[in-house]
């Protein structure tokens, strides 16, 4: 059976008249299918802080009020009424300020879930302001505020705890204290800071950095807020295993282990105590960029590796430096003085060389062949000069022989008659001048 637009439009006002809600094809050529009318209707209105639903029914059962943000089932709220009469009024409240939300209502039959009937299944809700917002004590340490609205996505920081869904607590950084603190509220359509002031109380001891000098005199160093003028801290300090002997920390001493505890004044008044904190002092700790503080060590072996450490000594014990342990090897040194010198032959200088450094020098009398005497310039002159005396002397000497032999010849020449002759068998003949020139 096929009917006209007109027709659907004139057979649906029929039955929404006669009270049958019916689900109709109106598109013309299409069969109408009719279903079972629904059995309830209802309405959303936003209020502050959500909405108010109000539902219609000829039935008395339990209904499902469902409600999440558009496009995000994650934040879905789902509530279950009861309904005695035919109309009831709900209060959906702790939403998000300025958000869209889509909803619906259910309930269940022998037929499986069904939908009540509304125009419009998505609302917004209105906005904030700072008089929906409550300052409130819940964490100490944090600023926190309190409010009907779900503010927590609203926050420009991501910080956030709470005591319960209502109480939304920040809390601010250690320079922030005993200054004001801002919180910034963002909507889509407005926004607004609330601002506080942060007390001194809401120092926390575990969050000051304390830091320990390590020379005498001790001093202990502790970073307060910088926006906290009037504020300072006293120490004392016990040493251990005598608590009942408190110290200043000018009267500590080194190489003593003391626990030292700060009392934070405000205008001289103590409104807390610091933690615990060790101290103790190392005299001596070596600076490895100083080039002071030199120990001369002497009496070690050449050529040998040692193991040095340095303890001083405080009140005539050793005490721990905490310094690391140096390795290092000797080298050469010079060789000790000669003590006992044997000589089994004659030397001029006598000392020990170890190929690097050479002792110093150690004397003995012994007889050498020159006396034992080293000779000196004036020495080397004088036997120069006497070996020139012996070469004169020599040559002087070469030329008398000679001389002498000359005149011999010549007197032999002169005692031998002219008219001897040697006999015919000598090789020599000594004869007169005038007789070699009538030979010749």
């Amino acid at each position: 059976m096929f009917q006209s637009a007109a027709s659907l439009r004139s057979l649906k006002t029929l039955l929404l008249s006669a009270g049958i809600i019916c689900q109709i094809t109106a598109t013309a050529g299409q069969r109408i299918t009719a279903s079972s009318p629904p059995q309830c209707s209802y309405t959303v209105t936003s209020i502050k802080f959500g909405f108010q639903i109000d539902i219609k029914s000829s039935t008395p059962r339990d209904y499902t009020i469902n409600i999440s943000e558009e496009g995000r089932s994650d934040t879905g709220k789902h509530i279950t009424v009861h309904q005695s009469s035919q109309s009831s009024s709900h209060e959906i409240k702790h939403l998000k300020p300025c958000t869209e939300y889509e909803h619906y209502v259910t309930y269940l039959d022998g037929a499986g879930e069904k939908h009540c009937s509304h125009p419009e299944n998505k609302t917004t809700t209105t906005d904030i302001s700072k008089d929906d917002i409550e300052d409130v004590s819940c964490i100490p340490g944090h600023v926190c505020y309190r409010s009907d609205w779900d503010v927590s996505s609203l926050l420009s920081t991501t910080n956030v705890v709470g005591c319960d869904n209502k109480t939304f607590c920040v809390k601010p950084g250690y320079n922030d204290i005993c200054s004001d603190f801002t919180t910034n509220f963002t909507c889509p359509t407005t926004s607004f800071s609330l601002t506080s002031i942060i007390p001194v109380d809401f120092l926390n001891t575990n969050e000051i950095h304390q830091i320990v000098s390590t020379k005498l005199p001790a001093k202990i160093e502790t970073k307060l807020p910088p926006n906290c003028e009037n504020l300072s801290v006293d120490y004392t300090c016990w040493e251990s295993g005598r608590v009942t002997e408190p110290k200043l920390e000018s009267e500590l001493e080194p190489f003593t282990d003391y626990s030292c505890i700060g009392q934070i004044k405000d205008n001289n008044v103590t409104i807390k105590n610091t933690t615990a904190v060790d101290v103790r002092i190392d005299c001596g700790k070596a600076n490895k960029e100083s080039s002071g503080r030199t120990c001369l060590v002497i009496g070690l072996k050449p050529f040998t590796t040692y193991t040095c450490e340095v303890k001083p000594i405080y009140k005539n014990k050793k005490r721990d430096a905490k310094q690391t342990p140096v390795t290092q090897k000797t080298e050469a040194g010079k060789p000790d003085d000669i003590k006992e010198l044997k000589t089994s032959q004659p030397e001029h200088n006598v000392t020990a060389f170890n190929g690097h450094f050479e002792s110093k020098p150690q004397t003995i009398p012994v007889a050498t062949l020159d006396n034992g005497k080293a000779l000196t310039v004036t020495d080397i002159l004088v036997v120069l000069i006497i070996i020139i005396i012996i070469i004169i002397i020599n040559i002087l000497s070469a030329a008398l022989v000679y001389k002498i032999c000359v005149l011999i010849h010549r007197k032999s020449r002169n005692d031998v008659k002219g008219d001897v002759m040697f006999e015919s068998t000598a090789i020599y003949v000594n004869a007169p001048e005038s007789a070699w020139r009538r030979a010749s």
